[in-house]
């Protein structure tokens, strides 16, 4: 290698020769000169990628609480003696305890499905709802900070347990 080296060194340099040192040095110098270029201006330079690709940074939502609207969701209930149909409600949020924070969302039902809609009728009479409803009987919507993008998460209540008979024939080996 040091032998080919000395061999081209001692060789005239010809024009296509001068033109190759003159492209490595131009390299070398726009090299030089972006490394100046980005240490005198790193600072703005961080500081714009950083709002362009910071992945920490959290925007405002939306949410809101609707009927999941399915094959089941005609769920029938009685408001002061008027009937009402679930899948006729705009906004279920009243009938749920909501803490919301930048990074999270607590949902928690006010009770059962009579008490939700208590909540949202307050000052009504409402029939008794125990036994009613459906697995994903209700569907939290997420929205954007912009508008533009939504989440749809579907989920139901659970039912407390008043206590649990077993049949002793059932039990015995």
């Amino acid at each position: 290698m040091k032998q080919k080296f000395n061999e081209l060194l001692d060789k005239p340099w010809t024009t296509r020769g001068y033109l190759k040192f003159a492209g490595i040095v131009y390299v070398i110098c726009m090299i030089s000169v972006g490394a100046w270029y980005l240490k005198c201006y790193w600072d703005e330079v961080k500081d714009w990628f950083k709002g362009k690709f910071n992945k920490e940074e959290t925007k405002d939502y939306s949410y809101k609480i609707v009927p999941n609207k399915n094959a089941e969701g005609n769920l029938e209930f009685v408001v002061d003696g008027e009937t009402h149909y679930l899948s006729d409600e705009t906004n279920l949020a009243e009938g749920f305890v909501v803490e919301k924070t930048e990074k999270s969302l607590k949902l928690m039902p006010k009770g059962g499905l009579t008490d939700i809609l208590k909540a949202l009728y307050p000052d009504s009479e409402i029939s008794d709802c125990t036994g009613k409803g459906y697995p994903d009987m209700f569907t939290l919507v997420l929205t954007s900070y912009d508008g533009k993008s939504n989440v749809n998460l579907h989920f139901g209540l659970s039912i407390s347990v008043s206590g649990v008979t077993l049949d002793k024939a059932v039990i015995e080996l």
